[in-house]
């Protein structure tokens, strides 16, 4: 089981809640997510994943493409909280480099603050 749960909204940034297994088993579950963000995505979305138990490389796609439609849409996706399982994947695929990836939901926030990103 995969879900994205809204969390809150700050100053126009959107928090969600990752909950479950980000996998290919699960993809279908995150179809609510894709059409609320697709008139969102010129905005923040902050992602806590502190519950998200697995990620695959179906789920790291998925992160990669959400990614990137915020980047070209002048918006941003910040991740925060990562498991330590979850962190070793990210680690090994160096997608640090790729995706913003920051410590808590305060640092997450201040990043979204001093970005200068439409919220």
């Amino acid at each position: 089981m995969f879900d994205l749960v809204h969390k809150s909204e700050n100053h126009g940034t959107r928090n969600f809640q990752a909950v479950g297994r980000l996998t290919h088993s699960t993809m279908s579950s995150h179809e609510s997510f894709d059409e609320f963000l697709k008139d969102n995505l010129d905005q923040s979305v902050i992602v806590d994943l502190e519950r998200l138990e697995i990620i695959d490389s179906t789920g790291i796609g998925w992160l990669l493409k959400k990614n990137r439609e915020f980047s070209d849409n002048g918006g941003r996706l910040v991740l925060h909280s990562l498991q330590p399982n979850v962190a070793k994947v990210f680690g090994m695929m160096k997608l640090g480099a790729v995706l913003t990836v920051v410590d808590s939901e305060n640092a997450a926030n201040d990043l979204i603050a001093n970005s200068g990103v439409e919220q």
